[in-house]
Formats: C-alpha cells, structure tokens, sequence
C-alpha cells in the first residue's frame, strides 16, 4: 500500500512541475513581450523625408543594405550578355536548301510523278520567296547545273552559319554571301536564284546564353563586398533629412521606435500585472476546470496556443490593431476545449495584449466584445457547411462593434473609421479560416478532439461501425442505445454529447473478436455454459484489451480509447463470480479475479457511459416482464446507487446532483423506447397483441 502511495505522489510531483515549468516559461515569455512593447518603447515614427528629431549612431555592425545594392546593381548594368551559337538553325537550313533541289529534281520529271503543272507544284512545294521567272529558271537548268548550284549553295550557307550571324549582323552576311555567289562561273540569273535561295535561310544563330549570363552575374554579384555601417558610426545628426538610405540603416539596425525609456517603474509594474493576470487564470482554471491541470497534452496545447498568440501579438505592433487575431486563440480553446475556459482565455490574451501593443480603451473593448461572441459563435462551426456562415456573421459583428466603438470614441465618422470597419471584417473571415484550417495540426500533434472529427466517427458508413454492426448486431443495437442515453445524460449535464455518443458507439468493439461469448449476439446455446467461471470471466474482461487494440488499429483518438477501458471501471462481474463462489469446494475465490482491471471513469462522459451501459443492459432484461416506468426508474436508480456505493464514480467529476440529472435523462430514453400503449376498447387481446406488434 505505502508503495503504491509513494508512486502516486511520485506523479502528482511530476505534475505539478510540468505545469510548473509551463507557468514559468509563459511568464518569462509575457514578460520580454510586454518589455519589448509598444509601451516601453520610445516612439519615432521616421519616414523618409522627415528631420531627424536626434542624432543616431549605429549600435552595431550592420550591412548598408541601399549602397550596397546599389553596388550590386553597377555590377550588374556592366556585364554583358554571353552569346551561343545554336547548332538547330545551320541543321534545318542545310536541310530545307537540299529538300528545294531535290524538288526541283522532281519537278523536272513530271512524267514519272504524275506533276500537273510543273510550275505550280514547286512553287507549293518549297514555298520561297522566288519570282515565277526564277521558278522557271531553276526548272529549266539542267541536272549537272541544279547539282553544282546545290553544292555551292550549300558551302557558302555553311560557311556563313559557322562563322556565326548576331541579329545586328544580318544585313552584312548577306551581303558577304551575295558577293561570294557573284563569284561563282554562272551567268547572272543563275548566281541571282541561288542567292535568292540562300537568302532565305541565311538567319542569325548567334543567341544570348542566359544561363551563362546569370551564372557570370550571380558570380560577379558573390564577389561584392558589401558596405558596411560600423558601430559608433554617424547615421544622421538631429535637424538632417532622413533619405531612404539613412532611413533604411536605421531599420536594419533596429533604431526606428526602438529606443527603451530610463524609467525602470513601468517595466516593474509590467512585471507585476502580468503575474497578476497569469496567477489569476491559473486560480480559474483550478476552480472551475481542475479536471484540465490532470491532462498533460491538454495543458501542453494550452500553453503552446497562448504562445504562439502572444508572440504573434509582439511581431503585429507595428500594423493596425484591428488586423490582429487575438480571437483565434480564444475560438481554438472553444473548439478543442472548452467555452467558457476559451472566454476566460481570451480575457487574459487581451489583457495582456493591451500591454504589449500600448493599446488603449477602444483596443480591449473590441476584443473582449468580438473574443467573447467569438468563442460563441464559432462552436456553430462543427457542422461543416455552416462554416462560411459562421465567419460571416463573425466578421459582420466585428465591424458593427468596430463601427460603435469608432462613433462613439472618435465622437463621429471619418474615412479612417470606415477602413477600420473593413479591417475588422477581414479580421473575423481570417481568423475562422485560421482557426478552422489549423484543426488538423491540433488533432495530430495533441491529439486533439474536434467536433469535426468526432462527428465524422458517428457516421454509419465508418468501417469499424459496419463492421460492428455486421459481425456483432446485438452488440451494435447495444452500443447504439447506450451512445443515445449516455448523449442525453451529458448533454443535461452541460458536458460534451458530441464525445459521449461517439464513446458509446464505440465502448463494446472489443467484442468484435468473440462477438458468441457475449450474451446480445446469443442466438442458440450459450458457450458458457461449457467453461468455467474463472475462464468466462477472463474472456468477457478480455473485450477491453481487444477494444483498445481495435481502437489502435482503427487509428481512433485517445479519448476514445480512453472510454473504452473506463466504461466498465473495475466492476466486479457479479454473475461468473457468484457462480464461481457456489461451485469452488477446494479453492478460495477472490474478487480480484472477477473485477475488470480499470481504471475508474476520469470524466463525465465515461462515467455517463458506464451507468448507460448497465442500466440499458438491465432494463432490456427487465422489460419482458412488463415492468412500469416507474418500475424502471426505480431500478435505474438503484443501479446507479450501487455503481456509486462500489466506489466507480470516485474518479469522474460527478456531483449527487449530477448523478440525479443523469437519471432524469436516462428515462426521458427509456420512456419513449417503452412508452405504454393504450389497448383500443373495440379489440379483443389477439387483436391488440398484433397491433402492439407493429408499433
């Protein structure tokens, strides 16, 4: 026993240093953005063109980033572009002047290729730009004439493209190539055709390589030193002119509005409200969410979602408050957690945010109002198709409230006003679609539950269901009413139905491996009746283990998997034991060995789903005796007292009132399942027995 305690305080230490480590890492983390804000920051808000109000110095080394693209930019106006020689248009040229020849060769042998008209079938078939007395010309010459023309317009062609043809040397290789056929020993038409022939295909094929033009000029740019501002070094004096390279060296070394003020009191007192705030959403959550500083995933995403806003917070100093989406953090915590813990939440992000951004009235009004309608607002979001909606109406309430505020602050309206209103309606789409988007990474790395996703498990068509429904149907109908009662219950209650009823759909699948051995699947002879209690006893415990391994398989979330080995507790098997007691003569039969191994129901919803589990068990059995509503509420409640007097429900969060409520609802249930029927005066007892058939 002391071993076991010892273990016991072993975690809870571990525990609580986890959340200690938290807690201190959030302050420290609150306390260098509030530090660094907007309020403890000197306001220079330089732009180019304006009089220096001081004299600045670099505080560091730092890159002028204007001279030295500039630099750059000389570097680059100065080299040339490299040129090719493209191999493709010396190839197609040869080839296209040695196809002319050879239909002209053609040409001239019309009765044996069936050629109409000679003339026209050249001119169609090489499609120069030749005179019809030149096409003549050339149909006219004879086979040794059309061979050496063929041959020296080939040569000069070549020549010319070896030598290489830029697009501003078109004009001279023509001319070059013209004087070379007035050198050759043919009459003057003749050296006229083959000029115009070569004419054609004489084209420029010296192109620019732009791969290694960039790559000279990507090594040319690497070996620019850049111009360095050193420490100490003048920037501008008060009363000078900030120009865009003073203005952008004041930039890169961070001295636009970064100047700390000397009065150390405001960063005293930063420190002191930011601990004030924290303490006091750490007493909240103690008080009404204690059931959360249990879960470690839950407060690792807690921690990590007021981070990241935090954070988001000090990088968005800079731009309108109204563009900041301090209520993603407070939809996320409504969605994944809980509403009211995101409301609190987004109380605290605010509080904080006005710290850090220096923001004034009008700031935390807007997004105390919008976080908290927000948080609302966004829990419609679980069915997919409203999603749209939903961010509609966020951002429409974004830009009325944005709108009063403005009316009533600025004492009117200005154009200002309206963009405000615009950026406030933008805010609110973004910040769903933020929040709705970033659903997946919260499931895969907390393993998170969404509404999405659980709604998603409820559907029929889920394989493991149909599987259930196929291979186990008693277990399946079971499994169906306990989800109906156990969703009843914890929806009266104020907890999440959504998770009840998908625990409930899913609480029994480990019976999916021996669905015979359990009593709703029994068609004919009951196996057990063969085995001995001790090994009934360890089968029907085994439905836990094989649910988990089910569940794993199936890839369900772990609260799921949590339900399925809490949903029975460490309830003792009351029928394999008796009969164990009974029938042992020899050996001593200890409870221990008839009790499920746990654990106890850590919530609502599994301690929901334990009672529901039983009690729709009992009263199915029950019913055939023609019991009364108040019959059943009566045994109701003396299941749930035994449940409570056998210490299962000391682990959930369960009240007496809760346990009253949860009887309450569980006959809302059975009433409409077993509602009495009022026999028709006029019917005999075989008559109202069919009629009772078909209800």
């Amino acid at each position: 026993m002391r071993g076991g305690y010892f273990i016991q305080r072993i975690q809870l230490i571990k525990k609580q240093s986890f959340i200690l480590l938290l807690t201190l890492t959030a302050f420290l983390l609150t306390s260098g953005m509030v530090a660094t804000g907007a309020y403890m920051r000197e306001q220079y808000a330089l732009k180019i063109g304006d009089v220096s109000p001081k004299r600045f110095a670099a505080t560091k080394e730092s890159i002028n980033q204007v001279s030295t693209e500039r630099r750059i930019q000389e570097v680059r106006n100065s080299i040339k572009p490299l040129y090719k020689q493209d191999p493709e248009t010396e190839k197609q040229a040869l080839i296209q002047i040695s196809d002319f020849f050879e239909a002209v060769a053609k040409t001239k042998k019309p009765h044996l290729y069936g050629y109409g008209d000679p003339l026209q079938h050249l001119k169609q078939e090489t499609a120069l730009y030749l005179t019809d007395d030149q096409y003549s010309l050339s149909i006219s010459l004879d086979d040794e004439i059309i061979k050496s023309l063929k041959e020296n317009t080939i040569d000069i062609v070549q020549a010319t493209l070896n030598t290489g043809i830029k697009q501003d040397g078109e004009i001279k290789s023509l001319l070059d190539v013209k004087d070379e056929f007035e050198k050759l020993p043919y009459e003057r038409d003749i050296t006229t055709l083959a000029y115009s022939i070569a004419s054609v295909f004489i084209k420029p094929n010296i192109v620019i390589d732009e791969e290694s033009t960039q790559q000279m000029i990507a090594q040319k740019i690497s070996e620019v030193e850049p111009v360095w501002v050193l420490q100490g070094q003048k920037i501008v004096d008060q009363g000078e002119i900030i120009t865009e390279e003073i203005y952008y060296i004041l930039e890169s070394l961070n001295l636009i509005d970064k100047g700390f003020q000397k009065n150390y009191f405001p960063y005293i007192g930063g420190i002191l409200l930011v601990l004030l705030l924290q303490i006091f959403f750490y007493v909240y959550i103690q008080t009404f969410h204690k059931h959360i500083s249990h879960q470690k995933k839950e407060i690792l995403m807690i921690f990590t979602i007021y981070c990241i806003t935090i954070g988001l917070i000090r990088l968005m100093t800079q731009v309108p408050f109204i563009l900041i989406p301090i209520s993603i953090a407070g939809m996320l915590i409504a969605i994944l957690l809980d509403v009211q813990l995101a409301i609190m939440m987004n109380l605290l992000i605010t509080s904080i945010a006005a710290l850090i951004y220096k923001g004034n009235l009008q700031f935390v009004l807007f997004f105390i109002i919008s976080g908290t309608l927000c948080c609302i607002l966004v829990m419609h979001t679980y069915q997919r198709n409203k999603i749209l909606w939903v961010a509609f109406l966020i951002s429409v309430v974004n830009s009325v409230i944005m709108f009063g505020l403005g009316l009533f602050f600025d004492k009117g309206y200005s154009v200002e006003l309206f963009q405000y209103c615009i950026f406030a309606f933008l805010n609110g789409i973004l910040s769903v679609i933020i929040t709705v988007g970033s659903l997946p990474f919260w499931e895969g790395v907390f393993d998170a539950i969404t509404p999405f996703k659980l709604l998603d498990l409820t559907n029929p068509s889920q394989p493991l269901l149909r599987k259930l429904m196929i291979e186990a149907p008693g277990t399946y109908h079971h499994s169906l009413l306990v989800a109906n009662l156990s969703e009843m219950a914890v929806s009266d209650m104020g907890g999440n139905p959504i998770l009840a009823r998908v625990g409930g759909y899913y609480h029994d699948i480990g019976k999916l491996y021996h669905p015979q051995y359990f009593k709703e699947n029994q068609m004919m002879d009951n196996p057990h009746d063969l085995l001995e209690p001790m090994i009934s006893a360890k089968i029907i415990k085994r439905h836990i283990k094989d649910g988990l391994e089910i569940a794993t398989s199936y890839k369900l979330p772990r609260v799921i998997k949590d339900i399925i080995q809490q949903h029975h507790g460490t309830t003792l098997i009351k029928y394999f034991y008796y009969k164990a007691v009974k029938e042992s003569v020899i050996t001593e039969v200890t409870e221990e060995d008839f009790r499920y191994k746990g654990p106890k129901p850590q919530n609502k919803e599994a301690a929901a789903i334990l009672l529901a589990d039983t009690v729709e068990a009992a009263v199915r059995a029950a019913m055939p005796n023609k019991q009364s509503m108040k019959d059943i509420e009566n045994l109701v409640r003396i299941l749930i007292k035994e449940k409570l007097d056998d210490g299962q429900l000391e682990e959930s969060t369960l009240t007496i009132k809760d346990l009253d409520i949860i009887c309450v609802s569980f006959m809302k249930v059975f009433s409409g399942m077993y509602h009495e029927r009022i026999p028709y005066p006029t019917m005999d007892k075989k008559e109202a027995d069919e009629d009772a058939d078909l209800d």
